[in-house]
């Protein structure tokens, strides 16, 4: 009931679900959205987090994308406004959006997170089946709050959730890693080149 009163209060609700299979996961956000009264999405597109690509079915993707998908864990992001209208700024009519993604960590159950007027509140992690109706009278699952160390992990959820400054960030990032790749291969390349003139 709490969660539900922090919802119907606030501007807007960010849903961070970590679970260990694609259909459970999803399931479980079905509940959540039912739960707390909030707008559900026309899809959940998988997302591959490293890149920002999006693809609507595992043949689309890398086989090795898809694998992952297909053994999990996976995370999805749910934005219950994710976008303002661009000519006016209003997020009144903004729609709801969610992205799967693979998930690198070991912690299972949602991050709530209510945005309210004037300040920032997070609870987590909460169980998956907190509103699974056939639960009623059954202790609900609890989260894990173990990590693995990733350092680009929240800025990722963060990202897909409508973030721009996490986005931001992120596209930082990933120009820096790719710049890193892009001299190593350089390096490897000329030690190539310098290995064969040696040999000749």
């Amino acid at each position: 009931e709490a969660c539900r009163l922090l919802a119907e209060e606030g501007a807007y609700t960010l849903l961070g679900l970590n679970g260990d299979e694609e259909e459970y996961t999803l399931k479980a956000l079905q509940e959540w959205v039912r739960g707390l009264n909030l707008p559900a999405p026309e899809e959940v597109p998988y997302m591959c987090d490293t890149w920002g690509f999006e693809y609507s079915h595992y043949d689309e993707m890398p086989p090795d994308l898809a694998e992952g998908f297909q053994k999990g864990p996976v995370h999805i992001a749910y934005n219950s406004k994710a976008g303002a209208d661009p000519s006016t700024g209003s997020d009144a009519a903004a729609p709801p959006a969610a992205h799967i993604m693979v998930y690198p960590a070991s912690d299972r159950g949602v991050v709530f997170t209510p945005i309210l007027e004037g300040f920032f509140t997070q609870y987590g992690d909460l169980p998956l089946n907190l509103f699974d109706e056939s639960m009623d009278g059954v202790e609900p699952e609890e989260g894990a709050w173990r990590l693995e160390p990733d350092q680009d992990l929240a800025m990722r959820q963060h990202a897909a959730l409508g973030n721009p400054m996490a986005a931001m960030q992120l596209q930082k990032r990933r120009d820096a890693e790719q710049k890193r790749r892009d001299e190593e291969q350089k390096r490897r390349d000329a030690e190539a080149a310098d290995k064969r003139e040696s040999n000749e």
